[in-house]
């Protein structure tokens, strides 16, 4: 009899072991398929940025457009700049952790002062050739859509490590 009652002890353990090892499995899977979900977010929000920094802003600041080529590619940009602003703020928000939320954050700013700059910028290149304060002000436009670049650039870079 006391055999059968270690024996029956055994099995209850190992069917408990066996339980244990099967949820922490499935906790660890849930837990690896959140990370390449969150990994794959931010991997398609460095993407966007860098496509704002290298080709989005650098089209909008070419001498090379007429006005109607300007505005058309600044209706196209407007929202791919809008859409990846939001999607980093969303991003920001479900952030599992502080680094990631500061950083997400910082380019969420940086990505608003390159769209501020570039509006400004292509409004002006919009307005009138004729009107002196639109000429002597578009070289300064173009200075902060620089400036902007670069603070968009290093606000990508701590993001970019993580993918």
């Amino acid at each position: 009899m006391d055999w059968a009652l270690i024996g029956i002890f055994v099995a209850i353990v190992a069917v408990a072991a066996l339980l244990f090892g099967m949820i922490s499995s499935a906790k660890r899977r849930r837990i690896q398929a959140a990370q390449k979900a969150l990994d794959r977010r931010i991997s398609h929000v460095v993407k966007e940025a860098e496509w704002a920094h290298d080709q989005g802003s650098l089209d909008l600041v070419a001498d090379t457009d007429t006005g109607d080529e300007l505005r058309a590619e600044w209706e196209e940009a407007r929202p791919r700049l809008h859409a990846l602003g939001t999607e980093a703020t969303a991003l920001a928000d479900d952030a599992p952790d502080e680094q990631l939320r500061q950083e997400l954050q910082a380019l969420c700013y940086a990505l608003d002062l390159l769209t501020e700059a570039l509006a400004t910028h292509v409004g002006l290149r919009l307005g009138d050739p004729q009107d002196p304060a639109s000429t002597t002000s578009v070289p300064a436009s173009l200075d902060a859509v620089e400036q902007h670049r670069h603070d968009l650039m290093v606000a990508i870079m701590p993001l970019s490590r993580r993918v």
